[in-house]
């Protein structure tokens, strides 16, 4: 019997017991699992640590420092810094979560992320967040966006041409305005039927050339496509999202022509949060990737980079994020956090 190389402290082995044959036959291609034991002893082990990269984005783009100094009070110091809480939501969201149970899976890599606020802490943080407190967070998403257009420039020569069919259309900024409709269960949310489909029917502003989420608004499921009020409010708060110097040459193209505030208000924030993990993924792209990667729809980063397990070592005084050597974008990842480490340490 020959069982499988040492694998440390994880106690978990795959044991095959050897053929006579020189090759499998064709019957025995359900075997693999001879012998297989399953435990829960594995230490060390972090299974989404390629989503780390998209929480060392957010801090040196400077977004946690600047949800940070937005969300304090001086009537009030929570557990968890409330711009730490946000971002982790994002990169969350990113990663493929959609409950606030799935902050649990980042919660599970604390020896490499420190704490992390727990489901009832997140929702916590969302109900602190009213209207006035997300034009707040907008002002400091569109400083750090003025940063980060910065850093694109520095490492591509210009912001990414938008591109058509026929080419890409130059230095032009390209917005695209785009009203979804979003699948609920419940009633409670201010959800409403539309066209036989019940949910609600938010609107966000994208922009072509670098794939960010500039803004959203959540709407009431019944809320028309063709809305112009809902379309200007949504685009105000998108143009001033672009830093200054790249808004004299815009293109916008545009599809179309019983709750309590408080619960609306939570929506809200949470909707939000998915309109910063966009960028979360934008920014990756621009600032730390590569090739295909560059180019990589966000459910593919998920696949090939933010699902990537590693162990965590410590030796030298340092902490080891070791990547399997077999993983076939594993030089990719590390090329990823080279590139993030070396962008500088926003003041």
């Amino acid at each position: 019997m020959k069982s499988a190389p040492d694998l440390g402290k994880s106690r978990c082995r795959i044991q095959i017991e050897p053929k006579p044959e020189g090759t499998f036959r064709v019957h025995d291609s359900t075997r693999w699992d001879t012998r297989l034991a399953v435990t829960t002893n594995g230490n060390n082990v972090i299974a989404h640590a390629g989503a780390a990269t998209l929480r060392l984005t957010a801090d040196r783009a400077g977004l946690t420092k600047a949800l940070s100094d937005t969300l304090r009070r001086e009537d009030f110091t929570p557990g968890h810094d409330r711009g730490r809480v946000l971002v982790d939501a994002a990169v969350m969201m990113a990663d493929g979560g959609n409950t606030l149970r799935a902050i649990d899976v980042l919660r599970h890599h604390s020896d490499l992320l420190g704490e992390v606020a727990s489901p009832a802490t997140l929702c916590r943080a969302l109900g602190e967040i009213d209207a006035a407190c997300l034009d707040d967070l907008d002002a400091a998403r569109a400083r750090v966006r003025q940063r980060v257009w910065n850093l694109i420039v520095a490492r591509h020569g210009r912001i990414p041409a938008a591109e058509v069919p026929s080419g890409d259309l130059g230095e032009q900024i390209v917005l695209r305005v785009d009203a979804h409709f979003i699948e609920a269960t419940s009633n409670k949310e201010l959800a409403q039927r539309l066209r036989g489909r019940f949910g609600h029917h938010p609107i966000a502003v994208f922009c072509d050339n670098t794939r960010e989420c500039l803004a959203v608004q959540l709407r009431r499921g019944g809320a028309g496509a063709n809305d112009a009020d809902d379309h200007i409010r949504v685009l105000t708060r998108a143009v001033t999202q672009i830093p200054p110097h790249w808004r004299r040459n815009l293109l916008i193209t545009v599809d179309g022509a019983g709750a309590t505030h408080k619960l609306l208000d939570w929506i809200a924030a949470w909707y939000y949060l998915q309109g910063i993990a966009a960028d979360l993924i934008a920014w990756l792209k621009l600032l730390g990737c590569k090739g295909h990667l560059a180019r990589a729809e966000p459910r593919t980063l998920q696949f090939q980079i933010f699902h990537t397990p590693a162990t965590l070592t410590r030796g030298g005084r340092r902490r080891w994020l070791n990547l399997p050597p077999d993983w076939p974008w594993s030089t990719h990842i590390q090329a990823i956090f080279d590139l993030l480490f070396a962008l500088p340490v926003p003041t």
